[in-house]
């Protein structure tokens, strides 16, 4: 394989804008709402081959067509390469199944990945925010509905950019064209720092050290879950890497806790594996995981000992009430159907549990 960098690439080029408004609507209280977008142009990726196998056919194709383990067939006007690339037909000798390297264009090398600038993507939003400061309360609350949209399936990885993301047809990048799996429509978060206000002055010695100067804070989150793309498992998918969309997708209740007796979040019966000579339909993100709720709070209490020397003891608590959070399910349509009903849909990795902290320190 040869590695390059293509004519197309261009700096990545981002556009952002904004229109906020805010009001003081209660005393202490200001409201803000606004509506924020980006678009980005350029992105570069350096997986795309260059050397793509092209859509020509040979004396075999529609004998390879033909075979019973192309099981939703599609007319030959429809071929975007040739089904030899799938499979052989066995009750056709001559029809054996074709190595990619017979379709390409510069013949004698593999793939030519080349790095190219083809990747784009918006991103939309309303953001809304409540803020309100008052003596010893602070209170922040937040919602956005946003939507995002790409060629290139970036995923939910916030720590960094993946650069090797490709198309599942070099020739049609528009094809790829979907929600990125770091899209989330409904973002909620409510956070609040609160410092008790009694016993502050008591006269009571006791009762001043003892039961003043508690305060507590918490975080809580709601949104929903990322967009999942539909792979494909199978030894006759061709060039194709995604499922086609045959129907209405089906979404279940519950979390796809299989080991619970749950149903799957979706059942596999909306997609089928593609035509022989064809790509998935399906678009990028079809799928949405389940909506993730949180809640972490803390309390703690300080010890003052002179102007300038205090303590403080803390007690933290994520996700308070033990909600699993489910991060992961299957998502990959199998060739074959059994395994599809036995995979397809389920929860396959979940988040934290409930955590505890204690801790303590000196300040000076």
């Amino acid at each position: 394989a040869l590695n390059g960098l293509d004519s197309t690439y261009q700096p990545a080029q981002i556009q952002s804008w904004s229109l906020p408004l805010e009001h003081d609507v209660v005393p202490h209280g200001i409201l803000t709402m606004a509506y924020a977008g980006q678009a980005t142009d350029h992105i570069f990726s350096s997986g795309v081959d260059r050397n793509f196998p092209l859509s020509t056919t040979t004396a075999n194709t529609a004998a390879c067509a033909a075979s019973v383990n192309n099981v939703n067939p599609s007319s030959s006007a429809n071929y975007a390469y040739d089904p030899c690339l799938n499979g052989s037909n066995p009750a056709v000798p001559a029809a054996t199944q074709t190595v990619s390297n017979y379709y390409r264009p510069y013949l004698g090398y593999g793939s030519i990945n080349s790095g190219v600038s083809l990747g784009i993507a918006n991103y939309n939003a309303l953001q809304t925010g409540f803020i309100y400061r008052h003596s010893d309360l602070q209170v922040n609350l937040a919602y956005t509905w946003s939507k995002s949209l790409s060629n290139q399936n970036q995923t939910n990885n916030a720590y960094g950019f993946d650069s090797n993301i490709g198309f599942q047809n070099p020739r049609n990048p528009n094809a790829d064209y979907g929600r990125p799996n770091y899209d989330r429509p409904h973002v909620f978060t409510a956070a609040y720092v609160y410092e008790l206000p009694f016993f502050r002055h008591s006269g009571n010695f006791l009762a001043r050290e003892i039961l003043s100067h508690w305060g507590t804070s918490g975080l809580i989150t709601a949104q929903s879950g990322y967009a999942t793309s539909v792979g494909l498992s199978s030894s006759f998918a061709g060039l194709a890497n995604r499922a086609n969309l045959v129907g209405p997708i089906i979404h279940n209740s519950g979390s796809g806790k299989k080991n619970l007796g749950e149903a799957p979040i979706y059942t596999s019966s909306a997609f089928a594996v593609p035509a022989w000579g064809s790509f998935g339909n399906s678009q990028p993100g079809v799928l949405r995981g389940p909506k993730e709720i949180s809640f972490a709070t803390a309390v703690n209490k300080t010890f003052p000992i002179t102007e300038r020397i205090g303590a403080q003891i803390r007690a933290e608590a994520f996700n308070v009430f033990n909600h699993p959070n489910i991060n992961g399910f299957n998502s990959t349509y199998n060739f074959n159907a059994s395994t599809n009903a036995s995979s397809f849909g389920y929860a396959t990795s979940a988040g934290d549990m409930r955590q505890m902290e204690f801790s303590g320190r000196i300040t000076f």
